[in-house]
């Protein structure tokens, strides 16, 4: 999604508000999107860039950490980001740089154009949960029965089957 920021770059603290619905595809390894994501930000320009907040929201499909089942999971991302007009490096360096804020922004190109898919797609990325679990009464116990028909235990493991059934 491409937004013209040339009347907001005009004066210091021009905003505006963008609320929209796009229709998005990322590599699914990283983001299976089954709905359009809603984008509601408003965008400010503070003298040095242009400050994008508001929310991201979107439905994604995710495979449950503990049944393997895909089930259906409802993003919110919060956003705080900032686009700088592109700076013109003199020349790569050889040697190690140290990274600044400045380099952890957004371009804006030089027809004043922003492009919001990647500060989507980092921001719903970071807002999904570290363990997916489908519902909270999903348990291993609905999956156990049927793996251990199917396959001889190793008899070096027989203690940890042991375990597991007290």
């Amino acid at each position: 999604m491409i937004i013209n920021v040339s009347e907001l770059l005009k004066a210091l603290g021009n905003t505006t508000a963008v609320t929209t619905e796009e229709n998005l595809e990322f590599a699914k390894e990283e983001l299976d999107l089954i709905s359009p994501v809603y984008i509601d930000i408003r965008l400010t320009n503070t003298g040095t860039g242009i400050l994008m907040e508001g929310t991201f929201k979107a439905e994604a499909r995710l495979n449950c950490g503990r049944c393997l089942k895909d089930f259906r999971h409802l993003i919110e991302a919060e956003v705080s980001e900032v686009f700088k007009k592109e700076r013109k490096h003199s020349s790569p360096r050889k040697d190690e740089i140290e990274l600044a804020e400045e380099d952890f922004v957004f371009p804006i190109n030089e027809e004043n154009e922003i492009d919001l898919k990647e500060a989507i797609r980092q921001n719903l990325i970071l807002a999904l949960p570290i363990k997916t679990v489908c519902s909270n009464e999903c348990s291993l116990d609905k999956v156990g029965p049927k793996y251990e028909s199917k396959h001889v235990t190793d008899p070096r493991l027989a203690k940890l089957k042991e375990w597991r059934s007290k």
